[in-house]
């Protein structure tokens, strides 16, 4: 896998974690 396609995907889980709730509540 090429590096940053493995960063993305920390950074991806890193967001669902975190920011999903944050964009939820704009969202909402």
């Amino acid at each position: 896998m090429v590096p940053w396609v493995s960063n993305a995907a920390v950074q991806i889980r890193s967001i669902s974690k975190g920011e999903i709730g944050l964009l939820a509540y704009f969202l909402v």
